[in-house]
């Protein structure tokens, strides 16, 4: 099983793009928080969307709270020195809005989602 759910607020406005063939695909940052040692730690990680989910994706925005279900994938290449190099993100299948200053943002409904 390849589960990640993550709770984080956007580091950026999402990239917006579409494939080839039309498919619409997000690119985003996502920063979330940990404690080490009694300290409060912030961890970035990239994620990506496809399709319908994506498509909602345009209506996030920079520092928006968000709790995503992903799938965790790792990128591994050769640079142009030979120096092989990795990098690990998440694919997003669902979201929900977190609720900030007391009050319920609205739910996006998203368990029809098919990728």
């Amino acid at each position: 099983m390849n589960k990640v759910i993550i709770a984080g607020r956007l580091v950026k406005d999402p990239e917006m793009m579409s494939s080839k063939d039309g498919l619409i695909i997000a690119k985003m940052s996502i920063a979330f928080d940990r404690i080490v040692k009694g300290e409060k730690v912030s961890n970035f990680i990239d994620a990506v969307a496809f399709g319908r989910t994506a498509e909602q994706c345009k209506n996030f925005y920079k520092g928006k709270p968000l709790i995503f279900d992903a799938e965790l994938t790792q990128e591994q290449w050769e640079d142009s020195q030979g120096n092989r190099r990795q990098i690990h993100k998440l694919i997003i299948q669902r979201f929900s809005y977190m609720m900030t200053d007391n009050k319920q943002v609205p739910e996006m409904r998203n368990e029809d989602v098919v990728f």
